[in-house]
């Protein structure tokens, strides 16, 4: 612990780098608000990774963010949760973004079906 910088600092060897890479995508997940049981499977799996899908728009007017946001909702969380069970991932949504957990597979036909949802091509 640095009291200095106010932070925490993990020392590895060059060996370990993919686990430092695991270790800060698992305090990124835990950070978001992630179950423990979740943001684990970063550690114990290989191909399981933390996906961000950023919600404004390109030019970056935020004139529709909530509309888009409800639309990903859903009335009482209906679709996310559909969603979620239909690709085997986990979601969250913090701000503007969009933090997704699962395989690369399972994000790429989660985020075809959310641009399909919003009308983006």
């Amino acid at each position: 612990v640095n009291t200095k910088k106010n932070n925490i600092e993990i020392l590895i060897k060059k060996e370990l780098r993919i686990l430092k890479i695991n270790l800060l995508s698992f305090i990124k997940a835990m950070s978001i608000g992630f179950l423990l049981r979740d943001a684990s499977s970063i550690l114990f799996f290989d191909n399981v990774e933390l996906y961000i899908i950023n919600l404004k728009n390109k030019s970056g007017v935020n004139d529709h963010i909530y509309n888009r946001i409800s639309l990903i909702v859903g009335k009482n969380g209906v679709v996310i949760r559909s969603l979620e069970k239909a690709n085997n991932v986990k979601s969250r949504i913090v701000s503007t973004k969009m933090y997704i957990l699962g395989t690369y597979r399972n994000f790429l036909s989660l985020k075809n079906k959310l641009f399909k949802i919003l009308g983006v091509k």
